[in-house]
């Protein structure tokens, strides 16, 4: 699985915003192809699937050396989902396992917009989780490349997007 999938795989298990409050039909829009001219509404959108791809590559970097500490995970995280993260960076610390290789995301994409949460979709196609020591790939699903279709939530912290909760499905294309 890829640097991303391993975060993404974390982030199933991530508790998924619960009590946002008011009925799914209020106040909730559906993202829409972006207006020939910028509005302030299209710069937001952009700026939240930009915080979700900065998140995306700040695992990755942190996943490269297993840095639980990563300044840029706190930067672009919010908990449950950043402790989650940390946790997992932390027990392959301990492991000996890190990331190879690099990450493509395909076709990120804003899907609604609800007060302070978003939701954004993305594919992503990566590389393995590796054990130092050997270089090889560590066993398990971990120790397999595959694509995987990531659906993420992210809330507005002090002005700044950050990822709380994700869920991600292996999927045959992106």
């Amino acid at each position: 699985m890829r640097r991303s999938a391993g975060w993404l795989a974390v982030g199933m298990f991530a508790v998924a915003l619960a009590g946002c409050g008011g009925s799914g039909a209020t106040a909730l829009r559906a993202h829409k192809a972006p207006p020939t001219t910028l509005s302030a509404r299209s710069v937001e959108d952009e700026q939240i699937v930009t915080a979700w791809k900065a998140a995306a590559e700040a695992f990755d970097n942190a996943s490269l050396t297993s840095d639980y500490n990563s300044p840029a995970l706190e930067a672009t995280f919010a908990n449950p989902l950043l402790s989650i993260l940390r946790s997992r960076l932390y027990s392959w610390h301990l492991l000996d396992y890190s990331a190879r290789g690099s990450n493509e995301i395909i076709a990120p994409r804003l899907l609604s917009v609800r007060g302070n949460i978003a939701a954004v979709k993305a594919c992503i196609i990566g590389n393995e989780i590796e054990e130092l020591a050997s270089g090889l790939p560590v066993p398990g699903p971990l120790g397999k490349a595959d694509k995987v279709q990531v659906h993420a939530s992210l809330i507005l912290v002090d002005n700044v997007w950050k990822v709380t909760s994700q869920t991600v499905k292996d999927v045959a294309s992106c």
